[in-house]
């Protein structure tokens, strides 16, 4: 995956098309930060209902004369704010399964930062995947616009906390 951060951990997280849920969401977010995350959400019949959200990067601890960059991970257990039910069908009424990569991308030349996205999405045997860019925070959010809903879904369903280096 697409993520320089996630080499340093132990873990592994797999493409979600390898594994036998039958519907599954991944986001992997990098909201240029020194942390990045992955919402993980899946469904299926041995294991019903579950989502993680994974953390992992380098964050800096200040020290009296010095700073010390140190790793950081961690994975924890999380539900959507709407509930499981609701979730999926917010997924189901975005089609994800037919979008694809971000055509363009405006960097804005005042070195506003920009968050980078991958989504996978698995609804029983069809799988996407696509990535897309946003500026980030981005506090003008325009409606209609598909890339930002998906963010704004995340932001809704999901809250977590914004490490800076």
């Amino acid at each position: 995956m697409p993520f320089r951060n996630f080499l340093y951990s132990g873990e592994r997280l797999f493409p979600i098309e390898k594994n036998d849920s039958e519907r599954a969401f991944r986001a992997w977010i990098n909201n240029g930060t020194s942390v990045d995350r992955v919402v993980s959400v899946s469904r299926d019949s041995s294991f019903n209902d579950q989502a993680y959200l994974f953390e992992f990067g380098f964050l800096d601890k200040k020290q009296f004369f010095k700073t010390k960059s140190e790793s950081f991970y961690k994975d924890i257990q999380i539900k959507p704010n709407s509930g499981f039910n609701s979730f999926f069908e917010k997924i189901d009424s975005l089609d994800l399964i037919n979008y694809t990569n971000q055509d363009s991308f405006n960097i804005a030349i005042d070195h506003q930062p920009f968050s980078i996205y991958v989504i996978e999405v698995k609804v029983n045997n069809k799988y996407n995947q696509f990535s897309f860019r946003t500026h980030f925070p981005n506090n003008r959010m325009k409606d209609g616009n598909k890339y930002e809903e998906i963010e704004r879904l995340l932001f809704q369903e999901f809250k977590y906390n914004f490490y800076m280096k």
